[in-house]
């Protein structure tokens, strides 16, 4: 088992963002992370972080602080973030795309 400090530091694959990506996918694949790898150093199911991705879930207060540090952004950043999944969900609603 890896301690906390060889977790942190351990070496992710890099990702490359891809256009259709939301801001928080773009943020997460800059620091390297998968959504199961996000999800372990925040202490949450990855399927939580594709619902944040998609605009389907926001997180909890103490889950937003955590993503802060591990996505190494500001408040913020994150905020803006958020916003921008959350008109980029109203837009596919209101065009009539289909939203899981």
């Amino acid at each position: 088992m890896l301690s906390v400090r060889q977790e942190h530091d351990r070496e992710e694959p890099k990702l490359k963002p891809r256009k259709s990506d939301s801001e928080l996918a773009r943020m997460r694949k800059e620091r390297g992370l998968t959504q199961g790898g996000a999800a372990r150093r925040i202490g949450i199911n990855h399927s939580q972080i594709s619902r944040y991705e998609d605009g389907s879930l926001g997180p909890s207060f103490p889950t937003f602080r955590k993503m802060c540090v591990v996505y190494g952004v500001t408040a913020d950043a994150l905020v803006a973030a958020f916003e921008a999944v959350a008109r980029r969900r109203a837009a596919r609603i209101r065009n009539g795309r289909a939203v899981a």
